[in-house]
């Protein structure tokens, strides 16, 4: 599979995995915990990377343009419905995909 971002070719990583936390490639680029997940996600991720959590209509729920590498960032899920949502984790070296699922 191949991946632009910004016009660029880039690494590109789909994972449909059912992990309760998800180790993305043998480099550990990103961890996503829990999932499923009632009042946060926790997302770390080895590059300063921009996160996106979309709901099922492609709206973004969540963005953070600069986590910081190596920190655990907490996405609060309390307001969202439980559901089915895709989050996006990308920086310039590569994009991580995922399905997070939401269950109260």
């Amino acid at each position: 599979m191949k991946g632009y971002l910004n016009g660029t070719p880039t690494n590109v990583v789909v994972i449909d995995a059912p992990l309760n936390v998800l180790n993305v490639t043998g480099n550990n680029l990103v961890k996503i915990y829990p999932n499923p997940a009632s009042t946060q996600v926790n997302v770390e991720t080895t590059e300063k990377a921009t996160i996106e959590l979309m709901d099922a209509e492609g709206r973004v729920v969540y963005f953070k343009s600069d986590a910081t590498a190596n920190e655990k960032h907490e996405i609060d899920t309390q307001n969202l419905a439980s559901g089915v949502y895709m989050i996006k984790i990308y920086t310039d070296s590569f994009v991580v995909v995922k399905k997070v699922v939401i269950n109260k």
